[in-house]
């Protein structure tokens, strides 16, 4: 009688240990889309750079500045620029990037350089610098009519004027081209961004500063798909520190906005998250009883890695 208890007991111990939940690693491929991402805006602010010899400024300008604003470096980046410096040695650079085979030229087109003028009729003007040549002559010319008075009400949502209502919709936007460090070698890439003569911070004690500013804004963002048992969702995310390419969770918190795909092209219902804002790296969601956790993004937003829960008997 012993002996029969004491198999009953292991056999039912061992059923038990062998149902467990196990996590599955799975890559999402991230499109790259011109537009607004679905939730607020990003954007970046610019100073007055201290580079010079520019030359084909628009006619009739009644003041002019130029300015800059520094596109944020990828993690490998930062140390490939660190490395080219002289500030991280040669050994420790390879150990990182083994396929990099010792490339050490310097990255270029990593600031987007802008004219921000107004004219004898009182008319905003900015002309970005695409090609990198000092030259606004060859470059397309945006012409606002005066400086826009929005002021903030909360993230990502604006008061305006009635005649600049809908600004930063209805603006046309410019590609600007950057160089970047993927890991192994060099890639020119561009980025989709925005101008516009508007500061959603605090003013500046500068006058002239103040009424030549613009604030450059991301208009691109990533997307992709995740499939539950029971329907297709989809996600949206951008980089969230302004015009960059360069997904940097070690400095901020990188968004994402999750819905039902519902075909119409339309963000609707969006899955809520633990936290006022949407989801970020790390959190747990649970979709049609599904579980997920957004584990990891690629540095240029390429793919998002997901761990999905299953159950294993």
């Amino acid at each position: 009688m012993k002996v029969r208890l004491i198999i009953v007991f292991s056999l039912g111990f061992v059923f038990f240990s062998s149902v467990h939940a196990q996590f599955t690693d799975e890559k999402l491929i991230l499109t790259k889309v011109t537009g607004f991402r679905p939730f607020s805006y990003s954007s970046i602010t610019t100073k007055a750079t201290k580079e010079t010899g520019f030359k084909g400024l628009p006619a009739g300008l009644k003041d002019y500045m130029i300015r800059e604003a520094k596109i944020l470096p990828s993690l490998a980046e930062e140390r490939y620029q660190k490395y080219v410096k002289g500030e991280m040695n040669a050994e420790a650079f390879v150990a990182l990037y083994p396929n990099a085979k010792r490339i050490k030229k310097t990255l270029e087109k990593r600031k987007i350089i802008l004219l921000v003028a107004e004219n004898m009729d009182g008319q905003k003007i900015i002309v970005v610098d695409t090609n990198y040549d000092k030259d606004f002559g060859n470059d397309q010319v945006f012409k606002y009519p005066g400086t826009p008075d929005l002021t903030r009400k909360g993230d990502g949502d604006f008061v305006r004027d009635e005649k600049f209502k809908n600004l930063l919709d209805v603006l046309p936007s410019v590609r600007v081209p950057t160089q970047n460090f993927d890991g192994e070698k060099l890639v020119d890439r561009d980025l989709a961004v925005k101008c516009v003569p508007y500061r959603s911070g605090d003013g500046s004690k500068d006058k002239r500063d103040e009424d030549l500013y613009a604030e450059i804004f991301l208009f691109e963002y990533r997307t992709g798909g995740l499939m539950t048992e029971e329907k297709k969702y989809k996600i949206a995310t951008d980089p969230t520190m302004g015009p960059t390419p360069a997904f940097r969770p070690d400095l901020h918190a990188i968004e994402f906005l999750i819905c039902e795909d519902s075909g119409d092209g339309l963000w609707k219902n969006p899955v809520k998250g633990p936290h006022r804002r949407p989801f970020v790296l790390g959190d747990s969601l649970s979709i049609d009883g599904s579980q997920f956790i957004l584990k990891s993004i690629s540095a240029f937003g390429d793919t998002l890695t997901i761990s999905r829960k299953q159950s294993v008997n």
